[in-house]
């Protein structure tokens, strides 16, 4: 989708050095003071931090630390130092018994040019926001493993990823890693190609995060999916960034046709692009079913509004799946999504919780799962849990996304049109 549209696959870039849950929070948090000074070198009885997770956004990137027993450590016994290529944070006492503790950053990826604290109120997690200097996102949070100072070793950081489903750390995984998410996943999808580290390298965003969704949200849409993939004839993406999902969908469905929405022009051909490029990995690894339906899904990349799909009705009735790749309020979906999936036909979709729930500047979101009944309308989050509503109890943190007021307009009229209103 567009930038000025779609802020949606859950919007930044998470890189983890090992399963810590971070937790899902909401409410404001409170920004403590900055002390600005050299990065100072750890006591000698100082542990190392060695656990963390991160995030890289637009203008700024996160640390978060959780650390148990945190929540009730002063704001004033935290300490962070910065400089243009470092930071750190020091803990003067947590933990039981009480120890100092200590993560130091040394050869950050890109300059910095502030950075501050911020906590909420119960929660044993601490973020480092860091503002950077330009807006290139940034594929690695150091520009080398650092054994000075809580950087794990790259193999220390590989072994980790690899070990609880997310993959190398320059990837994007758009939300801190939750608990649970291991779960949602089976061995016939854990085995893909399509999941390995290498070959989602392929799905690195053009310019933006948002562009490209995560391996575990991935893995568990095509979980959900798996009974329908098995007979699907045709799907489509809607929202299709960079085009990793669809690559995942073709290894599991390669009789199907496939095809991708996107809203940003230079996303839409860089999926196009890019899909080649999987179908080239396909045929080296000896899938050719793979490969030729993933060179075909290339070929079905459209740019377009999703708020304006389907909108004349001319492709009702005509998918078996549909997935979104963006966070939507449940009243927002348009007619045309629905309308498109045939009878019997799964919507996966990222809904947001109700009421709207915040964390981070993010919107937390569940992946829900309606299959098509009867020419019913779309039931939406009232629908009963059971086998024609599924739901992934893992939540997510996406930026919300609204349509405009021009797609809002068009949709109201499809819908009063729907109705039986003429006008008058």
């Amino acid at each position: 989708m567009a930038r000025s549209r779609r802020t949606g696959r859950n919007g930044e870039k998470t890189d983890t050095t090992s399963a810590a849950a971070v937790g899902s929070t909401a409410g404001d948090r409170a920004a403590s003071d900055v002390k600005s000074e050299p990065t100072a070198d750890a006591a000698p009885s100082c542990e190392a931090i060695a656990t963390y997770s991160w995030t890289d956004g637009k203008k700024s990137l996160a640390i978060f630390v959780e650390l148990e027993g945190l929540a009730a450590v002063a704001s004033d016994s935290l300490n962070l130092a910065w400089g243009p290529r470092e930071c750190s944070l020091t803990v003067a006492a947590v933990g039981a018994p009480p120890r100092r503790r200590t993560l130091r950053l040394s050869n950050l990826a890109g300059e910095i040019e502030a950075a501050r604290l911020e906590r909420q109120a119960g929660e044993d997690v601490v973020v480092l926001r860091l503002s950077k200097k330009g807006k290139k996102p940034w594929q690695q949070l150091v520009a080398s493993p650092m054994a000075d100072g809580g950087g794990p070793s790259k193999e220390e950081t590989a072994g980790k990823i690899k070990e609880h489903g997310f993959y190398r750390s320059k990837d994007n995984t758009f939300f801190w890693p939750v608990r649970g998410w291991e779960d949602t996943t089976v061995p016939e999808v854990d085995g893909l190609l399509a999941a390995t580290p290498e070959f989602r390298d392929v799905f690195v965003p053009v310019e933006d995060w948002d562009e490209v969704g995560a391996i575990s949200l991935h893995k568990a849409t095509a979980t959900a999916l798996l009974p329908a993939l098995r007979t699907a004839a045709r799907i489509v993406d809607v929202g299709c960034g960079t085009g990793a999902l669809l690559a995942l969908l073709t290894e599991l469905a390669p009789r199907a046709t496939l095809e991708g929405l996107e809203g940003a022009p230079a996303v839409a051909a860089a999926a196009a692009e890019k899909l080649v490029q999987a179908a080239a990995h396909f045929e080296r690894a000896d899938r050719p079913e793979a490969a030729k339906a993933t060179r075909a899904a290339a070929r079905n990349i459209e740019h377009g509004d999703a708020f304006e799909f389907n909108g004349d009705g001319s492709r009702n009735g005509f998918y078996d799946i549909v997935t979104v790749g963006f966070a939507i309020v449940e009243k927002d979906l348009p007619i045309g999504i629905w309308s498109a999936l045939a009878e019997g036909g799964m919507l996966g979709i990222p809904l947001c919780d109700e009421p709207l729930q915040s964390a981070y500047g993010k919107y937390q979101a569940r992946l829900h799962f309606f299959t098509k009944r009867g020419g019913a309308a779309f039931p939406g989050l009232k629908a009963p849990l059971g086998e024609d509503h599924k739901r992934v109890e893992q939540p997510v943190h996406f930026e919300l996304v609204r349509p405009d007021k021009e797609s809002q307009r068009r949709e109201v009229m499809r819908r009063l049109r729907l109705s039986g209103w003429s006008g008058k």
